[in-house]
This record gives structure tokens, sequence and C-alpha cells, in this order.
């Protein structure tokens, strides 16, 4: 009896160390479950504070260990390794707890898309700032940067009208002309928005650009790289879409706009295709973050520009950042600034027509 009852205490023993084994490996893979989760701050609304980093930002990476807190009226979206996730109502939300919620499975397109966001807005953004004005701890516009900008728009705006003027009359100093001419002209030039000096996703091309005062008809050209005329339309509207274009992957094209009734005033830009690979990835990344984010989502103009830029298509990351713009919300001055950015330091446009472009959103 005395070894039996030894015995079966050695069994419970066993079998206690197998269930503590048992508890610690589903601890360690919890843990390493929770570690390997990225979380960001997709989007929010009103009053939403991480504990210890004050207001949440855009593109924010949170820990496990955090707290944030929802308050009243207010919204919050996680994209949790893609994954997103929406609060709107008021309360205190452990990190750990959402990552618990999310489960398993990703979402990369949108994880991409929102650690793209974080370098581009206000999380992220060390010391680069847009033509749209820098911004003080009090959120306030620091209008001293943005009047210098004003300033260099229109030195280096008479530096182009210096030439303009140069390829017309062949005059190498023509400064004594711009004085007389310089407002009148400026006033007048066209500024192209889409595409410039980027690259299209598949299917068809958008074109866009700023109303030109005096200009009631444009025309509008595209050429090869040979210099061939592919095709030609005119309208009276500020966009055109040309629905079922031919154009070759990779190939460089030229668009060029004119007021139909004075052929000199005209401005061009170039563009091209992505390569095939790349466009069905771009559709089929499309198509993954409006399935993830739903197609009323606030956040969508945000993730797609952000995703649109992510793959060299700025001119049509410009205009989601356009459509958050024009939508009017709490973030309406960070779209400002991502659509200017898309203009300033990814197609490279000079600062005079980025200034009108940022005025204008």
């Amino acid at each position: 009896m005395k070894i039996e009852h030894q015995e079966n205490q050695m069994k419970q023993i066993r079998y206690g160390f197998r269930i503590c084994w048992i508890c610690l490996l589903l601890t360690v893979l919890a843990m390493a479950m929770t570690q390997a989760q990225t979380v960001r701050v997709l989007y929010y609304s009103g009053s939403v504070t991480v504990s210890g980093k004050g207001s949440a930002k855009l593109g924010q990476q949170l820990k496990s260990s955090d707290n944030v807190k929802i308050g009243s009226s207010s919204s919050l979206q996680l994209s949790i390794n893609g994954k997103v996730l929406k609060y709107s109502k008021p309360m205190s939300l452990k990190i750990s707890d959402a990552i618990t919620r999310a489960g398993t499975g990703e979402n990369s397109v949108v994880a991409n898309s929102a650690r793209t966001l974080a370098g581009a807005s206000g999380a992220g953004r060390s010391a680069r700032t847009s033509v749209a004005g820098a911004t003080r701890a009090d959120g306030k516009k620091n209008m001293a940067y943005f009047d210098s900008l004003k300033t260099e728009s229109v030195n280096t705006g008479t530096m182009r009208l210096n030439s303009e003027v140069e390829s017309m009359t062949g005059i190498g100093d023509a400064s004594g002309l711009i004085e007389k001419v310089s407002d009148k002209m400026k006033s007048e030039a066209i500024i192209l928005l889409q595409p410039r000096s980027t690259a299209v996703s598949g299917g068809s091309v958008r074109f866009r650009w700023m109303r030109t005062p005096g200009v009631s008809t444009y025309a509008l050209s595209v050429q090869n790289f040979l210099g061939e005329e592919v095709y030609r339309t005119e309208t009276t509207d500020t966009t055109f879409v040309w629905d079922t274009p031919s154009l070759n992957p990779e190939e460089i094209y030229t668009w060029r706009l004119s007021d139909k009734e004075n052929s000199s005033n005209s401005f061009g830009a170039s563009f091209h295709r992505l390569p095939t690979e790349k466009q069905t990835m771009v559709m089929a990344g499309q198509e993954a973050i409006q399935e993830e984010l739903g197609s009323d989502n606030p956040a969508l103009p945000m993730i797609l520009g952000s995703f649109f830029a992510d793959n060299e298509c700025y001119g049509q990351a410009a205009e989601m950042f356009t459509t958050g713009v024009k939508a009017g919300d709490e973030h309406a001055e960070t779209y400002k600034e991502l659509v200017c950015e898309q203009y300033l330091y990814n197609m490279f446009v000079p600062v005079e027509e980025a200034y009108k472009i940022c005025s204008n959103q």
C-alpha cells in the first residue's frame, strides 16, 4: 500500500509538472504573439490620448502595455498587423486587449501604409516642414515661415518667367521685361496637378490642373518618347479621364495642356505607366485596403494616399490627400501638408507653383 501510495504521489507530481509546463509554454507563446503584433493609430477623431505620451498621432506605434483613453464623442481606429479595429465609445482601452481581440492574421498592405503614414504625418516627421506651414507646439501656424515661402515663390517664379521670355524672344537677359509683365503672366500660367513626374497605375489615366484665369477651353495632348502625338482632346473642365489609354509600361510619356485660344500659354509634364506586374499588385492592394477599411471610412483617403505614394504614384496620392482636405474633418491641415509634400518632395514642383497649389487647398 505504501509503495502504491508513493507511485500515486509521483504520478500527481509529474502531472502537475506537465500542467505547469503547458501553462508556461502557452504563456510564452501568447507573449511572443503579442510582441509580434505591430499596433498603430490608423485614424482618430476627437479626444484620444495615450497614457504617458499625450494626444494620439496618426501612424503612431503603440506598445501592448499602453493604455488609450477615448473621450466622449470621439473615435479610434487601430491597425494591428493591418487588421483594422474600430472604437467609437468613451473608454479606457488596453492595447493588450485590442491585440487579443484582433487575433491572428494580417493585412500587409494596410500595415505598410500605416507605417508610411507614421513617417509622413506628425508621428514620425522630424525637421522637415512642408509648404503648408510649420506647426508650433500649441498647434498654431507659424506664419513667418509661410510668408518666407511666399517670398521664395515670387523669386523662383521670376526665374521661370525669365526662362519663358527667353524661349519666346531669344533675349538672354529679360529682367526689364519681367518687371513689366510678371504679374500678368504669373496670373495666367497653367499649373498642372496630375500626373506630373510620376507613375500611374493600371486602367484609365486621370489628368488634373488648376483653373487658369482667362482660359475657357483647354487643349490636351499626349506624346510618346519619340514626340509622336498619341492622343488629343479639348475640354472646358479642370479634369479629364482618358478611359482606354494604350500605354507601354515604363515608357515615358509627356502631356501638354494649352489655352486653345493662345497656344503660347502652354505647360507640359511627364509620366509613365507602372510595369505590368506592379500594376497588378497596386490594383490588388487598392482592393485589400478598401475591403479592410470599408468604402465610407474617413481614414480611406489617408491610407490610399499613403499606399499610392509608396508605389511612386504621387499624382494619385496627392489626389487622395486632396479628397481628405475637402472632407473638412479635424485632420484637414495634415492632409494639406501631405498634398504639398507630394508636389514639393516627390514630384519636385517649383516652389512658386507648389505655393499656389497649396494655397488653393
